[in-house]
């Protein structure tokens, strides 16, 4: 009875070590998946001719100025590092 037991506490701790390690797992995925999403807006973000943004007319968006697209830019290298660390 008392080996019992202790298999199954045994047992019920395992079960919860490889849920903690799927969990890290899951979240250090989603990490790099934000980090890179993250890293390839800030590249599209400085390599773009120009920034756009909905207007009313559908048809004709509006193109954002420098102060609107540096303020964009700094959001984009704000989301790199939260993301990636930093790096």
């Amino acid at each position: 009875m008392r080996e019992e037991r202790v298999l199954e506490v045994l047992g019920s701790e395992r079960r919860q070590r490889e849920q903690v390690r799927a969990a890290e797992r899951a979240a250090a995925k989603e990490r790099r998946e934000k980090c890179e999403q993250a890293r390839r807006h800030l590249e599209e973000t400085e390599n773009a001719a120009y920034l756009y943004e909905p207007g009313d007319d559908p048809v004709n968006p509006r193109i954002l100025s420098e102060a609107e697209r540096a303020a964009h830019t700094r959001e984009a290298e704000r989301a790199v590092a939260r993301w990636c660390g930093g790096s």
